[in-house]
């Protein structure tokens, strides 16, 4: 789907949201990569989504009240192949899958780095999820609209703030703080 057609969905998302209709969310990492994806997800989850990031999702799906369920397959050359899945073992299955991988997925904008959410730490925040989401630096410059240095200093900020010696115990101890 192109930019377009995800800040369209993000629009009717928000007046969806407003009537009291719940989503659940899993984007994929390499999406937000992608110019304009990590306001479409902070703006959603600003207006009540749950979100949260995996680095690679197999496809695309939709599951509406587990009654009905959509997928999007890539089929090559820009093609989609997808198909409406009503109630059977296979729209079970799919639920399922959704579930575990939900369960696994990292929440999408932290909760705020510090009690007080300015710019800074909203970029921070954006930075950790992106960064256990498992997204590459190029990945999340292209993604947060900022400088390589800007992303190299903001991990080395937060690193020295808890301690950490790698990127890994960066997020674990981020996680044990409640900053994802």
């Amino acid at each position: 789907m192109s930019i377009t057609g995800e800040l369209r969905r993000a629009s009717s998302t928000t007046e969806t949201l407003g009537r009291g209709v719940r989503y659940q969310v899993v984007y994929d990492g390499s999406t937000l990569s992608t110019g304009g994806m990590v306001r479409v997800l902070a703006e959603s989850v600003a207006h009540g989504e749950e979100a949260r990031i995996f680095p690679q999702l197999p496809m695309k799906m939709v599951i509406t009240d587990d009654e009905r369920g959509f997928i999007a397959l890539p089929a090559g050359d820009n093609d989609v192949d997808s198909v409406l899945v009503h109630p059977s073992l296979l729209l079970d299955a799919l639920v399922a899958l959704f579930t575990m991988v939900w369960e696994t997925a990292v929440p999408a904008g932290a909760h705020g780095v510090d009690e007080d959410v300015d710019e800074a730490s909203a970029l921070e925040g954006h930075l950790l999820s992106t960064l256990s989401a498992g997204m590459t630096d190029a990945a999340i410059v292209r993604a947060l609209a900022v400088s390589p240095r800007t992303v190299a200093r903001r991990v080395g900020n937060l690193q020295d703030r808890l301690g950490a010696r790698s990127r890994f115990q960066l997020a674990a101890l981020a996680a044990q703080r409640g900053w994802l």
